[in-house]
């Protein structure tokens, strides 16, 4: 056989590997830039509608420079203890209540347990269907509820507001002003109590507007205010009334003259806080 044909027969099979390999392998595909990442967009803080001012620092004693002449020395100014945690807050918050009402009426009227995070729980619930009876600050009225009818016709008693007169006194007595600085001193232990509450993203204080709102704009029904009893409970029979939140009831149980008292104090201490007149 000749030389040559023999060498192309042998070449020929490596030859057709090597074509098959070169035209059956996958194609490259080019390259490509990758996807930038998802974009996650944080959650938007939540808008304060009534910002609390910010407490003055605390300075330390020894940080106090006094410029005058030994002879026109001035009183050194009162410096504020550090905030306590939350947790031990109840002695500080025991002297906030005796500065503001009085040993006495300290004894008589509050309870004085968590006092902190008792009172924000009021201050919610007051807006809401029912109220947080046992985390109340104040102890419970004297007396019985005060009825008159019968089963046909219920009326609220004109003597039951009597009972609550302790009460408003109490809050006509009350210096706002000093209350109002003491609460915005303090007003980090509310803020965190209404977090542990169920509302980590929410400013308490734009709740204690909104319920004193919700007060002043409760109803002044014309008396008698009549009540049916289902159950236990007395219930107002107008459904309108009955349908109001726990603290706008509670306000027209104490009767209208009391009601309209402890709206002027809550329309004082509006004003204190946010510095306008509600709105609607």
């Amino acid at each position: 056989m000749n030389k040559r044909i023999f060498w192309f027969f042998l070449l020929l099979p490596i030859l057709a590997v090597g074509l098959y390999l070169y035209f059956s392998a996958p194609e490259e595909s080019p390259e490509l830039p990758l996807p930038p990442p998802p974009v996650t967009e944080s959650e938007p803080e939540p808008a304060i509608r009534y910002p609390v001012p910010e407490p003055a620092p605390v300075v330390p004693d020894d940080a106090l420079e006094l410029t005058a002449e030994p002879e026109e020395m001035l009183p050194e100014p009162e410096t504020e203890e550090p905030l306590p945690a939350l947790e031990d807050s109840d002695g500080p918050m025991t002297r906030v209540y005796e500065e503001l009402f009085g040993e006495p009426a300290l004894e008589r009227w509050f309870n004085l347990a968590n006092p902190v995070r008792h009172m924000v729980a009021t201050i919610d619930s007051a807006g809401r269907e029912k109220m947080a009876i046992k985390q109340r600050p104040l102890k419970p009225v004297e007396g019985g509820f005060l009825v008159e009818g019968n089963e046909e016709r219920m009326v609220i008693h004109p003597d039951n507001s009597r009972r609550y007169l302790p009460y408003v006194r109490l809050a006509e007595a009350l210096d706002l002003d000093r209350m109002a600085e003491r609460y915005f001193r303090f007003y980090p232990l509310f803020q965190q109590a209404y977090e542990e509450l169920g509302y980590p993203d929410a400013y308490f204080n734009d709740r204690l507007v909104e319920v004193i709102d919700l007060l002043l704009a409760t109803p002044e029904p014309k008396a008698p205010v009549v009540l049916v009893r289902p159950h236990v409970l007395y219930e107002y029979a107008d459904p309108e009334l009955e349908a109001l939140t726990a603290g706008q009831k509670l306000l027209i149980r104490v009767g209208p003259e009391n009601a309209a008292r402890l709206k002027a104090r809550l329309w004082e201490l509006r004003a204190l806080l946010v510095g306008d007149a509600p709105s609607g």
